[in-house]
């Protein structure tokens, strides 16, 4: 309606970016699994994971293998198309930021899951996934569903008839999806997130990434 405002947006993309046959998402997975039966998960994990979350070291996407490089190019073109959609920044200037990351995968097994967690000292991150695990799962809440809480801390501190069913865009109930193979998922790193828990007989496998930029003499 007109005089209206949707400030306090949350940018939020989505986009499934290859197909599950692809031979760089093939290899992409095979890569993920023969990190983990061959290195120790991280020790020193941000936070504390369900005993069948497996998480590699960071500095994944350093990797020389060439689908991680791919992958590594992907997340990079993506975002700085993001950032320019929503900030003055041109592509220019985004060439001139010195860019730091950290990247990791993990791998999800037998009712393992990820508490609500979000990324300090980052400003935008991102979720590939590799391989969603068993394409039907038995039950619903047990398909590692990633959810995507409301950051207006107070939003929901009362509601009524008037307010409860906002549009999907306004409205404060968490955004739950479960992300597809070969899906990229781009989102500030303030908003706070988790997944369900998972249970199939395939493992349910993704890569993340966190992002900070600062000029060249910050």
């Amino acid at each position: 309606m007109d005089g209206m405002s949707t400030r306090w947006a949350t940018p939020i993309v989505r986009r499934v970016e290859r197909e599950e046959t692809d031979a760089t998402h093939v290899h992409l997975r095979e890569i993920t699994l023969r990190v983990e039966q061959s290195q120790r998960a991280k020790s020193d994990s941000p936070q504390p994971l369900h005993k069948h979350v497996y998480e590699s070291e960071f500095g994944f996407l350093n990797m020389p293998e060439k689908p991680v490089l791919e992958l590594k190019q992907l997340i990079h073109r993506r975002l700085a198309e993001v950032i320019m959609a929503t900030t003055r920044l041109t592509q220019q200037d985004l060439m001139k930021l010195k860019i730091t990351s950290e990247s990791w995968f993990h791998v999800t097994r037998e009712g393992g899951y990820v508490r609500s967690h979000n990324h300090p000292q980052h400003s935008w991150s991102a979720i590939y996934c590799v391989d969603q695990g068993d394409a039907e799962p038995d039950y619903d809440h047990d398909a590692g569903y990633l959810l995507f809480y409301d950051p207006r801390s107070n939003a929901d501190m009362f509601l009524d008839v008037a307010n409860s069913e906002m549009h999907a865009e306004l409205n404060f109930h968490a955004m739950r999806f479960r992300p597809k193979n070969g899906e990229l998922i781009l989102f500030p790193s303030y908003v706070w997130h988790a997944v369900e828990p998972y249970r199939g007989e395939r493992p349910r496998i993704t890569v993340a990434a966190n992002f900070r930029f600062n000029t060249p003499s910050g």
